[in-house]
């Protein structure tokens, strides 16, 4: 059998689909509108054109919010007695993404320390 340019750019194809549906993707076509607003400020966290040019896929969620090593005065007694002692090597506010004891304001895991 013969693998002509057309059958080799179908099966390039598929392997990108399938590869960009298993890490979360959504397959558009390019000529509708992808995604205005969304529920609980998702937004398109990246996008991908598709190698024959037809369909747009588009990953959605959530953008990660960076971490707070220390809340402003006032909103945590845990850092304003840190900020007191002036004591800047102290378990950030919130805890790591990666965490594994159950993601406690100020945790000192492994993960978050």
């Amino acid at each position: 059998m013969k693998v002509t340019a057309r059958t080799k750019e179908a099966l390039a194809f598929r392997r990108e689909e399938k590869d960009l549906l298993a890490r979360g993707y959504r397959r558009h076509e390019t000529d509708w509108e992808i995604h205005r607003g969304g529920k609980y400020d998702q937004r398109i966290l990246d996008a991908k054109i598709s190698c024959d040019g037809l369909y747009v896929y588009t990953k959605i969620g959530v953008p990660p919010k960076p971490r707070r090593h220390r809340m402003p005065e006032g909103e945590c007694a845990y850092c304003d007695a840190e900020r007191a002692k002036n004591n800047e090597h102290h378990p950030s506010h919130d805890a790591s993404s990666r965490c594994e004891s159950g993601k406690h304001e100020h945790c000192t895991c492994d993960c978050c320390w």
